[in-house]
């Protein structure tokens, strides 16, 4: 009893894992052979692929590289939330009608809102090449 108690957990593992190579691993031929190795070498196997196959300094640095991101954005937020309220106050009739949309942008999207912007129709090739050059 106590070694089927131990098999049934140790299949568990084995599928854990092998579901994790198959999500993880981007190449497909390394994907093979590490659902190979964690297969056939029971323990071994599998040890092989945690201490080879994940790449824990590229999981470190992209969470670090995320929480920067997230300080950054915030930061930016902070420093246009002034400017886009002052935008939206000076600038009320041009506005007018449009709070919702612009309420929209500025939370949804996350897009800065500023006056004095143009837009132009560009249709085709002919109309947007001088304009980019120009601009």
């Amino acid at each position: 009893m106590g070694w089927l108690l131990i098999v049934i957990i140790y299949c568990i593992i084995v599928l854990i894992v092998c579901l994790r190579i198959v999500y993880d691993t981007r190449s497909s031929t390394k994907t093979m052979a590490y659902l190979l190795v964690s297969i056939f070498l029971p323990v071994a196997g599998i040890v092989f692929y945690l201490v080879f196959g994940i790449n824990f300094w590229k999981i470190k640095r992209y969470k670090h590289k995320s929480a920067h991101n997230k300080k950054l954005l915030d930061a930016l937020e902070k420093q246009l939330h002034i400017p886009r309220k002052k935008s939206l106050a000076e600038n009320n009739t041009e506005w007018q009608g449009y709070g919702e949309l612009a309420s929209m942008l500025e939370k949804e999207l996350r897009s800065p809102l500023t006056s004095g912007n143009k837009v132009t129709l560009l249709i085709n090739g002919e109309e947007k090449f001088p304009e980019v050059l120009k601009a």
